[in-house]
C-alpha cells in the first residue's frame, strides 16, 4: 500500500484506480451528497494523475476497511497555500473525521511545509464546521449564495476556513543557537582550539573533537583536564581560550549564514518573539551579533554562563523561555548539534535541526524537522 501518513487507528494512502467505485459511492450517499459535489469516475481518475493533487483513501489499520476519502489540491502552490478540497467519511460517529483532520494537518504542515491550509464548507453543514473549528480552523468569511443547488432549486453559501502554520505549531517564540546556526563559526573555533590544544600537548583528532560541539567550554575543559591530566585550573584554561578567541574574532569579518536575516525578518513581521541560547560566553555572543548587525532582532539573549548546566541539559532553553515569558511547549529551537537538539527537546520544545556541513556530521534525528536551508523554515 502506498501509505502517506498513519496513526494508531487509521492509514491514509494514495487512492488507486480500484478505489474509485468506493469513492463515487461514498460521495453519492444521501448523508454526504447534500454537502459535497459529485464527480464522475473520469474526473476522479484525472485527479489521480494530477501532480498538484493528492487523492487519498482512508482505511482502518486493524482490518484495512475503507472508511472515507479526501482530496487535497495545490500541493505545489508557490504561496504554500494548500486546499483541503474534499473529505468524506462513510462510517460516522466513530471519531474518524477528527482523527483524519489531525493527520492531514500533520501531513500538510510537516511534510509539505505549508503556510496555510484552507477549505470551504457549506454554511448549513454544522457538523463539519464544528469539527474544523475544534481542530483550530478559523472562519475567514462567507461566500454568499455562490452555489446553486439543483435539487432544492436554491442558492447556498460557503464558509471559508483556514489554519496557519504558526497556529498549527502554536509558535509564540523561536530560540536560535548561535554557533553553526547564525554564523558558521565551528571551523574558526576548531582552528583556535587546535592551536590551544597543541600548546597544551593535547592530541585530538577532528573526529574526537566532534563530541565537544554544542557543549559549554567549561564542560569541554573539565573533560579534557581529566583525560590529559592538565595542570592548569579550569579558570586558567578558560581565560587563555577567551584571549585567543578575542584576538582572532576581533578581525574576522562575520556574516550571518544565508537565509538567517530573512527568517528573522519574517518572525518579526509575524510578531513571534525571538531568543538566542548559546553555549558561547556572553561577550562573544554580543561581539558576533553586533558584527552581523542583527542584535536588535533578539528579545532575549542567554549564555551558558547564566545557567548551572550547559547543553545537552535543558537549563539554557528553560531560562530563555522564562525570560521571553513563553511556555516552553510553544517555543521552537533551531539547532545544528546533537547536544543542542537534546537540550531543546529536554526543555519540552519543538526543534528544527539545521544541517551545517561544517558542524562535523551531527546526529539530528531527535529534531522535529531537519532542514538544509533556512528558506525551508516557514513560520
Amino acid at each position: 500500500m502506498n501509505s502517506v501518513i498513519e496513526s494508531d487507528n487509521l492509514i491514509i494512502r494514495r487512492t488507486e484506480q480500484t478505489d474509485i467505485g468506493f469513492v463515487t459511492e461514498a460521495e453519492n450517499h444521501p448523508e454526504n451528497s447534500m454537502f459535497v459535489s459529485q464527480w464522475t469516475e473520469k474526473e476522479h481518475l484525472q485527479a489521480l494523475q494530477d501532480e498538484a493533487v493528492l487523492h487519498l483513501t482512508i482505511e482502518t489499520k486493524l482490518n484495512k476497511k475503507r472508511v472515507g476519502y479526501l482530496i487535497i489540491a495545490g500541493i505545489n502552490n508557490p504561496n504554500k497555500n494548500i486546499e483541503l478540497k474534499r473529505i468524506v467519511i462513510v462510517d460516522k460517529g466513530l471519531g474518524y473525521g477528527k482523527e483524519t483532520i489531525q493527520l492531514i494537518k500533520n501531513l500538510i504542515f510537516k511534510q509539505y511545509n505549508a503556510h496555510r491550509l484552507w477549505l470551504d464548507v457549506k454554511l448549513n453543514n454544522i457538523r463539519a464546521r464544528t469539527l474544523y473549528q475544534a481542530a483550530g480552523f478559523k472562519e475567514e468569511g462567507i461566500l454568499r449564495e455562490c452555489l446553486f443547488n439543483q435539487a432544492n432549486q436554491e442558492y447556498e453559501s460557503l464558509a471559508i476556513m483556514s489554519i496557519l502554520r504558526s497556529e498549527y505549531f502554536q509558535v509564540e517564540a523561536v530560540i536560535f543557537d548561535m554557533d553553526g546556526v547564525i554564523i558558521d563559526s565551528e571551523p574558526i573555533y576548531y582552528q583556535v582550539n587546535l592551536e590551544i590544544f597543541n600548546q597544551l600537548g593535547i592530541n585530538l583528532t577532528e573526529t574526537e573533537y566532534q563530541k565537544y560541539v554544542g557543549i559549554t567550554d567549561t564542560d569541554m575543559w573539565n573533560q579534557l583536564k581529566a583525560t590529559y591530566q592538565l595542570p592548569q585550573t579550569i579558570q586558567q584554561l578558560l581565560e587563555f581560550q577567551v584571549r585567543q578567541n578575542r584576538e582572532l574574532l576581533s578581525t574576522y569579518p562575520f556574516e550571518p549564514i544565508s537565509g538567517v536575516v530573512q527568517l528573522l525578518n519574517r518572525l518579526k513581521h509575524n510578531r513571534i518573539k525571538i531568543g538566542l541560547a548559546s553555549s558561547s560566553p556572553l561577550h562573544l555572543i554580543e561581539t558576533v551579533l553586533e558584527k552581523c548587525n542583527i542584535r536588535n532582532y533578539f528579545d532575549v539573549i542567554v549564555s551558558s554562563e547564566q545557567v548551572a548546566n550547559g547543553k545537552p541539559a535543558p537549563d539554557i532553553y528553560l531560562l530563555a523561555a522564562k525570560q521571553l515569558a513563553v511556555n516552553p511547549g510553544r517555543c521552537w529551537a533551531i539547532e545544528d548539534s546533537t547536544n543542542g537538539v537534546k537540550a531543546a527537546k529536554a526543555a519540552g520544545m519543538s526543534c528544527i535541526g539545521y544541517v551545517n556541513p561544517n558542524s562535523y556530521n551531527q546526529d539530528l534525528k531527535l529534531a522535529d524537522q531537519v532542514v538544509e536551508h533556512f528558506d525551508q523554515i516557514i513560520f
